[in-house]
């Protein structure tokens, strides 16, 4: 991936979008984040002792894609300031 171009991080960045939860015949959903094609929703488990944070990468914006076979995107992962995951 080459780096998205400032121009293009700050259009995604204005463009993302908050979904709260609502009211299904399932149940309710999880509040959602889009941002440029990613899916990023976040929950309590059903007894609530654990904070669940789900990130669906299949429509990522193609900016965003790694040059490699599976397509991958980039990924990292900040709790408290501490990088916990990179890849």
């Amino acid at each position: 991936m080459l780096p998205v171009s400032n121009r293009l991080r700050d259009r995604l960045h204005r463009t993302a979008r908050w979904f709260p939860s609502r009211r299904t015949s399932d149940g309710w959903t999880r509040p959602c984040l889009l941002l440029a094609g990613i899916d990023i929703t976040a929950g309590l488990s059903p007894d609530g002792t654990e904070l669940s944070i789900s990130i669906g990468l299949d429509t990522a914006h193609r900016a965003l894609l790694n040059d490699d076979p599976e397509r991958t995107v980039p990924l990292r992962i900040i709790v408290e300031g501490r990088t916990v995951f990179r890849g």
